[in-house]
């Protein structure tokens, strides 16, 4: 009986694929893990699934990435997308459902110089729109 499971253990490690994927938790105390960082924001995909942003890093610079989790909890882009602008530092995103599968993310990239007693700011308010696969439709800064 013992070398009959064996087998049949054996056979079901050959079938299964490789490559264990993300997907939601059975236990409604667990979370899904999309990244590390702070200040997350989220919209729907349209098909169940949603788009989150997080900015990493607690000092200057931020940088703000992008990830994509379907409707069965998976992860479907293998890296979260960077949200870019021009200047070093971007941050505070917002994001809506673009109702073509994508999102489209207003953030602001912003540069810092001067003194800790007197900062000056450049700061301007930036466009991404995404799509479902994680390609960026309007350029590579917005």
């Amino acid at each position: 009986m013992l070398r009959v499971v064996v087998v049949a253990l054996f056979m079901m490690m050959l079938l299964l694929p490789g490559n264990i994927r993300a997907q939601w938790p059975s236990d409604a105390a667990q979370n899904l893990i999309i990244g590390y960082g702070q200040f997350p924001e989220l919209c729907g995909d349209n098909v169940g699934g949603a788009y989150v942003t997080h900015e990493l890093g607690i000092t200057y610079p931020r940088s703000l990435v992008m990830a994509r989790v379907n409707a069965s909890g998976v992860l479907p882009w293998s890296n979260a997308v960077h949200i870019s602008g021009e200047l070093p530092q971007q941050w505070y995103a917002q994001l809506i459902e673009d109702r073509a599968g994508g999102a489209i993310v207003a953030y602001h990239d912003v540069a810092e110089s001067g003194t800790p007693h007197l900062v000056t700011f450049i700061d301007r308010i930036r466009l991404q729109r995404v799509d479902s696969t994680g390609n960026l439709l309007w350029g590579v800064n917005g």
